[in-house]
């Protein structure tokens, strides 16, 4: 959903916004969504979409706009399929920002619809749970986001340096909406790089240790979905200093149905011998998320942990 507002801090309300209703999309029982990572891709790029449908092997695609002014935004959204350009659907919505969650879910439940995927009481409550209700808080998560990939990918910044900036808006997010998963578990990166990191004492290594399994676990007891769930749990255990019982939370974890990402689990499963379930588990992660490089090179992790070089 493109930022058509004059101000640029805009842009973060769009993308939540987008985040937000592909969250609520691939909640719905028989529909695959392609990930944040790989449809983000295409964005502020004028591609063709029969080429951008290729790309991310699907066969519609959903964008829009949003203008915002003070607390009204304008919502235009369209459903276009990819192999010919169709207009499968398409609604305007003028609302206050706090009824944002109310329109990702009317788009979803429209765009489902569009798609001759039925939908019940309970895959709505499903849906309606996915959802941030805070406009704040997602805005905060997107800002941190931003921080968390500069950290990650400009050297110039500092990775611990950048991730405690990120972490100051993943805070406030979690503040403002305490059950907020994906910003409680985008937190725990910055104490597993900092227990990875060779210049920092051991005070400061049990210190990280002692956040990632607290923030860990909070991300997991916030899970709205049980694979996700079960991965935060398995990483967090392989964090901590009792290893009773990892070996099958690992497995259910990696056997688990969906195909949500995860930051650090399978590599340390790696060295556990968990090759053929890791490959399983990283295919479905790539055919959900086909463009993000992090599924590549976790799984070409594994392969070389299980001397597959």
């Amino acid at each position: 959903f493109v930022n058509m507002s004059g101000d640029k801090d805009n842009e973060f309300f769009s993308d939540g916004l987008s985040e937000e209703i592909l969250n609520s999309l691939a909640r719905i029982d028989g529909m695959q969504v392609v990930g944040r990572t790989s449809s983000f891709q295409f964005k502020d790029k004028n591609e063709d979409l029969r080429s951008i449908g290729e790309k991310l092997g699907v066969a519609t695609i959903l964008e829009g706009s949003v203008r915002r002014d003070g607390n009204r935004a304008r919502i235009t959204a369209q459903l276009v399929r990819t192999r010919d350009g169709i207009h499968l659907w398409s609604e305007t919505y003028d609302r206050n920002l706090q009824d944002t969650l109310a329109v990702q879910l009317d788009i979803a439940e429209k765009v489902a619809g569009a798609l001759n995927v039925l939908l019940d009481d309970k895959q709505r409550a499903t849906m309606r749970k996915a959802g941030v209700a805070n406009v704040d808080a997602f805005i905060a998560y997107q800002k941190g986001l931003k921080l968390y990939f500069d950290a990650h990918n400009k050297p110039e910044i500092g990775l611990l340096e950048g991730l405690h900036l990120a972490n100051v808006e993943f805070d406030r997010a979690t503040t403002l909406e305490p059950d907020f998963f994906e910003a409680h578990f985008a937190k725990a990166d910055l104490y597993e790089h900092t227990l990875q990191a060779d210049d920092r004492d051991q005070a400061e290594r049990i210190a990280a240790q002692r956040a990632a399994l607290e923030t860990l676990q909070l991300a997991a007891n916030n899970s709205k979905d049980e694979q996700q769930r079960l991965l935060t749990l398995a990483e967090r255990q392989m964090l901590s200093d009792d290893w009773r019982g990892l070996s099958a939370l690992i497995d259910s974890a990696l056997k688990a149905p969906g195909c949500n990402n995860s930051n650090w689990m399978p590599v340390f499963a790696g060295a556990f011998g968990y090759g053929d379930a890791i490959e399983d588990f990283s295919k479905r992660a790539i055919a959900c998320d086909p463009l993000n490089r992090i599924n590549y090179s976790t799984r070409a992790t594994v392969a070389l942990a299980n001397g597959q070089g």
